[in-house]
C-alpha cells in the first residue's frame, strides 16, 4: 500500500512538474505571448497586467497561512510540510515523490531518507510568506554558513531541489523579520532593525544586489501587508506615537520596483488591498465604511458601508472579500470595485480566508479543515466547497 501511494504521489508530482515547465526554457511563456524581458530582474508586462508566475499573489488574510497558485494547482504549508492541491483532480498531496518515503515532518538521522516535503520552520521561514516565481518557490531561510544571517532560498516545484540564492541581512531575533514577497524579479522583505527603526529591503533576484528602499522611525516601527501590483510594491508603515503604545500612526505607501522611489498614498490603520491604480482599505479609526483611494490624485472616498461590520479585507484582483474576524462570524461578503455586494456566502464554522486565486477561494474552518470554493459559483448565494484536507480526532487527513 505504501509503495502504491508513493507511486501515485510521484505520478502526480511528475505531471505537475511537466505542466509547470512546458516550453523550451523558462522564458517560453514570454515567447508565446510576444512579451519581452525588461531589465536584469523584472518582466516588461505593462503596469497593471497581472502575470502568473512573475507577479506577487497578495490574496491572503495573513502571509503565514497563504496559498500560491502555479496555474494548475496551489502550494501551501502546514506543520513544516509542503502540500500541493491539484485543481483538475481536486486532490491534495505532499510535495514528495520519493518511493517508500514515510513523509515524516521531523529531521531524520539519515538526510538521504528525508522527505522532500519536510520544510523545517527553524530553518525555512515560510510563515513570513513565500512566492511562486519563474516556476519555482521562493522563501526566506537561515543562512547555511552564518546562523545570524538570512538568505533567500529557491525550491523546485516537485520539492527535490533546494538552492540558497543569496544572503540579504543579519538578525539578532527571527521575530524581527517581517513579510516576504517576490514581485517582477525582485524580492522584498521588511526587518525591524531596533525598537524604534525598521527597513524595507529590495533584492534583485538575478544579480543578488540588495538595498534598503524605505526606512521608518518611531516607537515599534514596522512595515507590514506587503503587496505587489503593477510596477509597484505596496506596504503599510506603522509606528506608535509614544511608549504607551495606545495611539498609532499608519500610512499606506508604495515604491516603484525599478527606481525604489517611495510615495505615501494615504493615512490608514487597517487591512488594505490593491486593484490596478486604486487602494481599498478599512480604517480602524473610522470602521463604518470601506474606503477607496485613487493613487494618482490621492483622493479618498467612501466605497460602501462595511457589510456585517467587516474588519478584514482582501482581493483577488477582481472582487473585494470582506468579513468580520470573530468566532461568531460565518459570512463572507463579495463586493465589486464600484461598491456593489455581488454575493453573501455563509460558511459553517468559518475561521478565515486562507487565500486563493482567480478560480478558487480557500477557506479554513474551525472543525472541517481547509475547503476549496469554486468562484464560478459566486452569485448563487450557495456555499458548496470541496475538501482539501480535514482534521478528525487530531489527525490530518488529505483529500486524495
Amino acid at each position: 500500500m505504501k509503495k502504491c501511494m508513493a507511486l501515485l504521489l510521484a505520478i502526480a508530482l511528475v505531471c505537475m512538474f511537466c505542466s509547470c515547465n512546458s516550453g523550451n526554457d523558462k522564458n517560453s511563456a514570454n515567447q508565446s505571448t510576444g512579451e519581452s524581458m525588461s531589465n536584469g530582474a523584472g518582466k516588461n508586462i505593462g503596469n497593471n497586467t497581472f502575470s502568473l508566475g512573475y507577479d506577487d499573489q497578495p490574496f491572503y488574510t495573513t502571509r503565514s497561512a497563504m496559498m500560491v497558485s502555479s496555474g494548475e494547482g496551489y502550494y501551501f504549508f502546514v506543520q513544516d510540510q509542503l502540500f500541493y492541491y491539484d485543481i483538475s483532480s481536486k486532490t491534495c498531496v505532499l510535495v514528495c515523490g520519493k518511493p517508500d518515503c514515510e513523509h515524516k515532518n521531523y529531521a531524520l538521522e539519515n538526510e538521504d531518507n528525508q522527505c522532500n516535503a519536510f520544510i523545517p520552520s527553524d530553518m525555512f521561514y515560510y510563515e513570513k510568506g513565500f512566492s511562486y516565481y519563474d516556476k519555482d518557490l521562493y522563501l526566506l531561510g537561515k543562512n547555511s554558513k552564518d546562523k545570524y544571517a538570512v538568505s533567500i532560498y529557491r525550491i523546485s516545484p516537485d520539492g527535490s531541489e533546494r538552492e540558497e540564492v543569496c544572503k540579504i541581512f543579519s538578525i539578532s531575533d527571527q521575530n524581527d523579520i517581517g513579510e516576504f514577497a517576490v514581485h517582477r524579479g525582485y524580492a522584498f522583505c521588511s526587518l525591524r532593525t531596533s525598537e524604534s527603526t525598521a527597513a524595507l529591503y529590495r533584492v534583485n533576484l538575478k544579480s543578488c544586489e540588495a538595498d534598503i528602499i524605505c526606512e521608518a522611525g518611531g516607537m515599534a516601527s514596522e512595515f507590514n501587508r506587503i503587496a505587489g501590483s503593477g510596477n509597484y510594491i505596496y506596504f503599510s508603515k506603522l509606528c506608535s506615537e509614544d511608549d504607551t503604545y495606545e495611539k498609532w500612526i499608519g500610512k499606506i505607501c508604495r515604491a516603484d520596483i525599478e527606481s525604489g522611489k517611495v510615495e505615501e498614498i494615504c493615512d490608514n490603520l487597517g487591512s488594505f488591498a490593491v486593484i490596478e491604480e486604486s487602494v481599498y482599505f478599512l480604517n480602524f479609526k473610522n470602521p463604518d465604511f470601506v474606503y477607496v483611494c485613487d493613487t494618482a490624485s490621492k483622493e479618498v472616498t467612501e466605497l460602501i458601508k462595511a457589510p456585517d461590520a467587516s474588519n478584514m479585507l482582501l482581493t483577488d484582483g477582481k472582487y473585494l472579500y470582506l468579513y468580520y474576524d470573530s468566532e461568531n462570524s460565518d459570512t463572507v461578503n463579495i463586493v465589486s470595485t464600484d461598491g456593489k455586494i455581488i454575493d453573501k456566502i455563509k460558511v459553517p464554522n468559518f475561521y478565515l480566508i486562507q487565500g486563493g486565486g482567480t478560480d478558487f477561494l480557500f477557506v479554513e474552518t474551525v472543525e472541517y479543515g481547509l475547503q476549496a470554493f469554486d468562484k464560478s459559483k459566486i452569485g448563487t448565494g450557495v456555499y458548496d466547497a470541496d475538501t482539501v484536507y480535514s482534521i478528525k480526532e487530531d489527525k490530518f487527513i488529505l483529500n486524495q
